[in-house]
């Protein structure tokens, strides 16, 4: 898998490659991996109170026998109005299992699919501290109005804060890329930090 190396100018420098021969994934596990991640993605925030959350019921509300209804202990019993709820929805995050070998082989088989893969040479990233100078190198690159993933590493500050106000491109880490960014993505372009601990990482 061939990638080019880039100044902050947009000028191919050298070219780079990346052995994955061994590491052909299968459409089952870019199916697995999409949903594994996208799952974990996922957000549940809706939440409601059961019984032992809601305020009051430490008397009883009324006295056993006599009264002619049905006996009660609490008022925070779902049965009664301002009492809890049953089964109720709660925060939680959907776990599925899926092997980091089969997430792996995936990411590197979706990167295979993307046809413009740059690295951008993290000694010269000095020079892109404007989103004016890294919309230029978009243009250099003729992606400027393509889908465009960033992968940089926390050091990589210039990068990060020049092209994050860009509608068209979407940052990540090597830690958390996802396939579903990258497969919809015309372009990858990582910095020379990042890309080493990519390659550590797969």
């Amino acid at each position: 898998m061939l990638f080019k190396i880039i100044d902050s100018k947009g000028t191919s420098k050298s070219d780079t490659t990346l052995d994955f021969s061994d590491e052909i994934s299968s459409d089952h596990h870019l199916y697995l991996t999409i949903n594994k991640q996208s799952k974990h993605l996922r957000l549940v925030n809706a939440a409601t109170k059961s019984r032992g959350m809601v305020s009051g019921g430490g008397a009883k509300p009324y006295r056993q026998k006599g009264t002619g209804n049905a006996r009660q202990g609490t008022r925070r019993s779902p049965l009664r109005v301002g009492g809890g709820v049953v089964f109720g929805p709660s925060p939680r995050v959907r776990r599925i299992k899926c092997s980091k070998n089969i997430i792996k082989k995936s990411i590197l088989e979706s990167l295979s699919h993307i046809e413009n893969r740059y690295i951008i040479d993290t000694s010269s990233s000095k020079d892109l501290v404007k989103t004016k100078d890294f919309s230029q190198l978009l243009r250099t690159l003729s992606v400027h109005d393509k889908n465009v993933l960033i992968v940089s590493s926390f050091d990589d500050i210039n990068i990060i804060l020049s092209s994050r106000n860009l509608n068209n491109v979407r940052l990540s880490s090597p830690q958390s890329l996802i396939v579903s960014d990258i497969l919809s993505s015309d372009a990858v372009i990582f910095t020379s930090n990042s890309f080493e601990r990519f390659k550590e990482l797969v």
